[in-house]
């Protein structure tokens, strides 16, 4: 196989990085996810290159590097200044200056009850928001809208479902009801 020059490797992996996102088009967010991608990509041959030549970066860049990726990924970097909140039986409010990250609400469910769920938030700086919920297992738990605002789902097993509701850049409040009825 003939060698490569450094520098036409380099501009292949920047290619390669940009590539895969700019097969939906090109737009703002291909421009970014395309220069992430590049940027990544530009990190790997790194590792690579610097892998050929010790065998110290060759077990740096195969274990410590996933390692250390691994557990920066399950650290919660969520920030929440003037957070009041106030969860009663089948509601939660809370109130807050900056919400940036997950906030958890634990609901206990049996197995074969419905739960309505109405989540409202009061945007007050054009920061982003959204939830989801999670089962028991922490797996993704599928809603239907019942009304506008009003999502439901039946439990399939009892146990600890949460609500989880997300801030980007927030200022203002959410507020959280349920109702758990059971199935005929």
């Amino acid at each position: 196989i003939p060698r490569i020059n450094k520098r036409f490797k380099i501009l292949l992996y920047v290619v390669a990085g940009y590539a895969i996102f700019l097969i939906n088009g090109v737009n703002v967010f291909t421009l970014i996810a395309g220069t992430i991608g590049a940027f990544c990509s530009l990190l790997f041959y790194l590792g690579t290159y610097l892998s050929e030549r010790s065998k110290g970066t060759q077990f740096a860049c195969a274990i410590l590097v996933p390692i250390f990726l691994m557990i920066l990924m399950n650290i919660d970097f969520t920030k929440k200044i003037q957070w009041n909140e106030v969860k009663e039986d089948t509601t939660f409010k809370a109130t807050f200056q900056y919400f940036d990250g997950k906030h958890d609400i634990p609901i206990t469910i049996q197995a074969g009850q419905t739960i309505n769920i109405s989540i409202k938030y009061d945007n007050r700086n054009g920061g982003g928001y959204g939830y989801h919920v999670l089962n028991p297992k922490d797996k993704l738990v599928g809603m239907a809208e019942v009304n506008e605002g009003v999502m439901k789902f039946t439990a399939p097993e009892t146990g600890v479902y949460r609500v989880i509701v997300k801030g980007d850049d927030l200022k203002g409040g959410v507020q959280v009801n349920w109702k758990i009825n059971k199935t005929k």
